[in-house]
């Protein structure tokens, strides 16, 4: 089973270090410093939502994967026996998708009405820096709730991973105009486009 987890977590590791080299070479330019509205990279300030969301989001990666996978990240970092760890899982998993879901809820009222988009123009960036905010609140929100579900015990030791997990992540939140014009591209297109996906769900 861990012999599981460790090839998919690889895949994953190699995929993610790509990523996240691509954004270097991007953001990294001093032409797009003064993009960034926010940046954490491998720090303990790293706001729990993001730590969250970002662990879930791989979490539901391996699970979907191999469910073996995702049973054995936990039981190596949440030190659990493998009863313990399915249910665990099967909790942060019911809860991200609870995330998932009012994430794309509040997406919809912030930047769409009846499928098409509620602003357009530089009113566009501030939705999309809105949206970004509102994931964070999202998903800061469930992690309490969450914590609130399980013993003290429990909730401290998933506080204990997230705060590991925060020594791994880079999170980076652009100031919306500046970005856009820097690196081009239709931000009403764009807006468009999520309000279309978001109405045929």
């Amino acid at each position: 089973m861990l012999r599981n987890y460790h090839k998919v977590l690889l895949g994953l590791l190699v995929i993610s270090a790509s990523a996240a080299n691509a954004q270097d070479m991007n953001v990294g330019n001093p032409k797009y410093e003064n993009t960034i509205r926010v940046e954490y990279s491998n720090s303990p300030l790293l706001p729990d939502g993001v730590a969250f969301h970002t662990t879930m989001r791989m979490l539901d990666f391996l699970e979907s994967d191999d469910p073996y996978s995702g049973i054995g990240w936990i039981q190596t970092e949440m030190g659990l026996d493998e009863s313990d760890s399915q249910e665990f899982l099967n909790l942060l998993l019911s809860t991200f998708e609870s995330v998932e879901t009012e994430i794309e809820y509040v997406t919809s009222e912030l930047g769409c009405v009846s499928g098409v988009p509620r602003v357009y123009g530089d009113d566009v960036y501030t939705v999309f820096e809105d949206m970004d905010d509102a994931r964070e609140d999202v998903a800061a929100k469930h992690v309490q709730i969450l914590k609130s579900k399980m013993g003290e015990d429990m909730a401290a030791r998933l506080q204990q991973w997230l705060d590991l997990r925060k020594l791994s992540i880079s999170h980076i939140k652009f100031k919306m105009k500046a970005h856009w014009e820097q690196t081009g591209g239709d931000a009403d297109a764009r807006l468009a486009g999520i309000c279309n996906r978001l109405a045929i769900r």
